[in-house]
């Protein structure tokens, strides 16, 4: 769901500047899906592998679906690549961090990282966003209390939003409070480039497995922002973050093919209550995350894909 959303946004963002000239930079995992649907849908062909694990990165070689991807001599964390790694050309860089207690410095990445692009350069962060990582007390009173000493020990200063309190510690609050920790590390990132601007065109929370907040952006020539927004239209998106306080929840349930067909044979017209009395039950583990995980499927439900098992 969230990949076809970035597919979009990047479509649109070929409206003012052409995508299939772009390198593309990310981590991968062991089957390179990333890399394929770029390919395929973009026309990307300037692609590079970073992994930091050397048994992923030997799968990776062996997976390899395109001639177009390179791989690092040897496994680099995102930390060391940035460093030296050279950006001379317009690039889409994705940095995907799954580990919560390195929270720190991935904030110091992605502020690096900022640092070393130019005009028409895209970014990408996922961060996990369970708040529950920080821990948990046996005093529930106490919990978002503790939850929020634990967050300003793990995240310095330079990087911790203003104003903080235990409501920031939310569950639901919690993705929010990151993505302004993610504004504090872009904006750091961009200080010493004073004709440029980081410009958020998404951030969205979703499970997958853990909650997980990925937000996309793109480095603009202040000159060239009102031309940008004129010819991409992408503030007027559905999917368009305005600003770096607010994600869009994309979370949906898990539906059986049955489940689905009956519930998008009533959309677009039907509200949750007609659809949940048509199955005689909700989806999801209590009420409330059934009915907003359903209402996020039905705004959604053109992006879905369908999963099937294909034998080989």
């Amino acid at each position: 769901m969230e990949r076809g959303l970035f597919i979009q946004s990047l479509r649109k963002i070929n409206k003012f500047t052409n995508i299939s000239d772009y390198r593309y930079i990310g981590f991968g995992g062991p089957f390179l899906e990333d890399f394929k649907v770029l390919h395929h849908e973009l026309k990307i062909s300037d692609m590079v592998c970073v992994e930091i694990d050397e048994n992923v990165r030997l799968r990776q070689q062996f997976n390899k679906p395109l001639s177009c991807i390179d791989f690092l001599d040897e496994a680099c964390s995102a930390t060391d690549f940035i460093n030296e790694y050279e950006f001379d050309k317009e690039s889409i860089v994705w940095l995907d961090f799954v580990s919560f207690k390195d929270l720190n410095r991935q904030l110091s990445d992605v502020s690096r990282l900022l640092s070393n692009l130019c005009h028409g350069d895209i970014f990408k962060v996922t961060l996990n966003a369970n708040s529950a990582n920080l821990g948990n007390v046996d005093d529930g009173a106490n919990q978002h209390k503790y939850r929020l000493k634990k967050f300003k020990e793990l995240v310095t200063s330079e990087f911790e939003p203003h104003g903080l309190t235990e409501e920031s510690m939310y569950s639901k609050v919690f993705p929010n409070t990151l993505l302004e920790a993610l504004n504090r590390a872009v904006s750091k990132g961009m200080a010493s480039a004073c004709q440029l601007e980081a410009v958020l065109l998404s951030a969205f929370v979703y499970e997958d497995g853990q909650k997980m907040l990925t937000a996309t952006g793109i480095v603009l020539n202040k000159t060239e922002k009102d031309e940008f927004f004129e010819k991409t239209r992408i503030d007027i998106w559905p999917y368009f973050a305005s600003n770096w306080k607010e994600t869009k929840n994309i979370s949906l349930p898990a539906l059986s093919a049955r489940e689905r067909l009956q519930v998008e044979q009533m959309l677009p017209d039907g509200s949750y209550e007609e659809i949940r009395d048509s199955l005689g039950f909700y989806i999801g583990p209590n009420e409330r995350s059934a009915k907003e995980q359903l209402e996020n499927f039905m705004s959604y439900y053109r992006s879905f894909p369908w999963f099937g098992k294909v034998a080989l």
